[in-house]
């Protein structure tokens, strides 16, 4: 099936990072580093808040191995994993702004869709459960060899979509997302902020919403004002949709 383009190249599918692109997740994220940092405090004083942004990595993992060291990061996943899924269970953060309603979109033009993160795939599946977000494809830090940016995660995500790399758009919202897509020579898209360019050779998107568009898919006509209205028996047995 011809796909969507991005410069001249024929879109099949678009694999997605998980945290701050499809879920919004970093209340519940410093909820559980605060929790699994309480538990394994490490050397020195507990860390301000300032000195965890500077710490924050690609993968949840890697923020706590910036933190407490290898061994220490190996300890303390479990706690920080089981915090996250209380944190999220009182206070879930949802999906992100448009994410949604862009899947959907998506879905109705035969994309391919997946999901790449460095989050363990239990955690992954809460967030993307709760979030109401099901795609049929999920590679998680248990997939793959090496941890994002390394390449294998979304090499691997790609090759399951049935998907060469040159036919395939990665969505992410980081610069290790960015470098992540460069390595393996896929197409990437960065959410920043307006006027805030996207890190290396990523193509900005500056809201979930303009996806479609930047991947060349046409609006869907609008709907038959003329036409007479349904009764509204028959129009709610269909299947309702989110956002």
């Amino acid at each position: 099936m011809n796909g969507p383009g991005v410069d001249g190249r024929r879109v099949r599918g678009v694999v997605f990072d998980l945290d701050g692109t499809l879920v919004d997740s970093a209340a519940a994220h410093r909820a559980a580093l605060r929790v699994a940092l309480a538990r394994f405090p490490g050397p020195g004083p507990a860390p301000s808040a300032a000195r965890l942004r500077v710490a924050e990595g690609a993968t949840d993992r890697a923020t706590l191995v910036n933190l407490l060291g290898e061994r220490g990061a190996e300890a303390a996943l479990s706690v920080y994993q089981d915090a996250l899924a209380a944190a999220w269970d009182s206070a879930p953060g949802g999906a992100m702004p448009g994410a949604l309603r862009m899947v959907e979109r998506l879905r109705a033009s035969g994309l391919a869709l997946g999901v790449c993160t460095g989050r363990s795939r239990s955690s992954a599946e809460l967030l993307l459960r709760s979030a109401g977000i099901r795609l049929s494809l999920l590679v998680a830090r248990e997939d793959a060899a090496r941890e994002k940016p390394a390449p294998e995660g979304l090499t691997r995500a790609v090759a399951l979509l049935g998907l060469r790399a040159a036919e395939a758009a990665f969505v992410g919202d980081t610069a290790a997302d960015a470098a992540q897509g460069a390595a393996a020579r896929v197409r990437t898209f960065v959410v920043t902020g307006e006027g805030v360019p996207p890190p290396g050779h990523a193509l900005r998107l500056h809201r979930l919403a303009d996806l479609p568009r930047q991947l060349g898919l046409h609006d869907p006509p609008p709907a038959d004002r003329s036409a007479p209205s349904l009764p509204t028996l028959v129009r709610n047995t269909g299947t309702s949709k989110g956002e």
